[in-house]
């Protein structure tokens, strides 16, 4: 049984504040331009289609700390078909995951799942899918679901059940469902069991959210 998932890139949004001010310094050619003003003129010029030029503000924002742009930054060399970027993107993500950024936490995740940058390693997918779970990223339940269903040396449709239970408590999008295809595949026993799997991977993340506080 096989339930593939599409991995969505976030839809630009344009960001309001200061955004005019910021393209006034860009069509003045001003050289003094901060992060966030760097950030806004690449979202705009993103909007626009002009996604290389976009990319070279979201660096110049990257480069003095802005989280939001190295997200940005490392979500292009994630769709890069170029190797060492997407090893770049691995290691960005690494490092906002470090300072307990959600987002980059289940990014990194799907690239160990999907062999992107780097090998396939299911073992760190399923640990930052937990990790991204205990930081309020529940669309991560439902991937977790879907490596419990497609890891050929450990197929578990009662674990994957157990995490798709979870995601429906959480409402995330999909999760009722894919419930619903799997629990008509598990024996009796395994129902009676699933309460109480449930409960244990709702205090695996918990513990996961107590050590990474």
């Amino acid at each position: 049984i096989f339930f593939n998932f599409i991995f969505i890139f976030p839809t630009p949004t344009l960001a309001h504040e200061s955004y005019n001010d910021a393209m006034k310094w860009y069509n003045g050619n001003r050289t003094n331009v901060d992060s966030k003003q760097n950030y806004l003129i690449g979202l705009k010029l993103e909007n626009d289609g002009k996604n290389q030029k976009a990319l070279s503000f979201f660096k110049k924002a990257a480069d003095s700390g802005l989280i939001e742009a190295q997200l940005k930054v490392a979500l292009y060399f994630l769709k890069s078909d170029n190797l060492f970027k997407q090893k770049e993107a691995r290691e960005i993500f690494k490092s906002l995951s470090d300072i307990k950024n959600p987002i980059a936490s289940f990014k990194l995740a799907w690239m160990y799942e999907n062999a992107i940058g780097g090998e396939k390693n299911i073992y760190k997918a399923s640990y930052f899918y937990k990790l991204a779970a205990s930081r309020d990223q529940y669309n991560a339940y439902l991937y977790l679901a879907n490596i419990s269903l497609t890891d050929p040396n450990n197929i578990n449709i009662l674990l994957a059940a157990s995490y798709s239970s979870i995601a429906k408590k959480k409402n995330v999008t999909g999760s009722n469902s894919l419930l619903d295809r799997l629990l008509p595949l598990l024996e009796t026993h395994e129902l009676d069991e699933m309460a109480i799997l449930i409960s244990s991977l709702e205090s695996e993340i918990e513990k996961i959210k107590l050590i990474n506080s």
